[in-house]
């Protein structure tokens, strides 16, 4: 019923196992109006809002911890903004947990570097804002942090296919972790909605 079950069955796709964090966020109702009417993508004030969320920021971290100490994963953040990026970093970095930060502002060899070390598998959390959604492959991805609410499907599409990469299409495990806020996963619900929206558009 589903091209995208069928290429997990495959393995061209990963299987996802997702974990929601609810981030208690309150939306003014003229907020709600505008992004449901899909005239807006969330408010600076809101992004900001949500970076700066003690309760959000430490059970992602929460979650960031449970893929590098236990599951032993490669772990790609897509921070709510580029502040938020640096708040994970120094918060990782209190827990023990080395991370680096790419940005549209990070020098280009600081970039590289940094992606070589995580395809390597020497860097285990890579952090980044608006920089890793196409173009970008890293086979030994274990779990993605999904922590940049959008109301973009494509966007949001993007950052969830780092995380779907099969055993036949390079990647190494046949079930990835996709830690996803309910601010996201509200709007578009799993890998199988992201790709059913588009499929009035494929059918014609």
């Amino acid at each position: 019923e589903s091209p995208i079950a069928f290429l997990q069955e495959e393995q061209y796709l990963a299987k996802i196992n997702r974990i929601e964090i609810n981030s208690n966020t309150t939306l003014s109702e003229a907020e709600v109006r505008d992004i449901v009417a899909g005239n807006v993508d969330l408010p600076s004030d809101i992004l900001a809002r949500l970076s700066a969320d003690n309760y959000r920021n430490l059970q992602i971290v929460k979650e960031i911890r449970e893929a590098v100490f236990s599951r032993r994963d490669s772990t790609l953040v897509f921070a709510t903004s580029i502040d938020h990026a640096f708040v994970l970093k120094f918060l990782l970095q209190k827990e023990g947990i080395t991370s680096e930060c790419v940005l549209g502002e990070t020098p280009s060899h600081i970039r590289r570097q940094a992606i070589l070390d995580f395809k390597a598998g020497d860097l285990p959390v890579l952090l980044n804002y608006n920089v890793l959604t196409t173009g970008f492959d890293a086979p030994n991805l274990g779990t993605l942090v999904i922590a940049r609410p959008t109301t973009s499907v494509i966007l949001y599409s993007q950052m969830l296919g780092r995380a779907l990469r099969g055993p036949e299409m390079g990647g190494r495990n046949l079930t990835n972790t996709v830690v996803d806020l309910v601010d996201n996963e509200g709007r578009f619900g799993n890998e199988h909605g992201a790709f059913n929206y588009f499929l009035k558009y494929f059918n014609t």
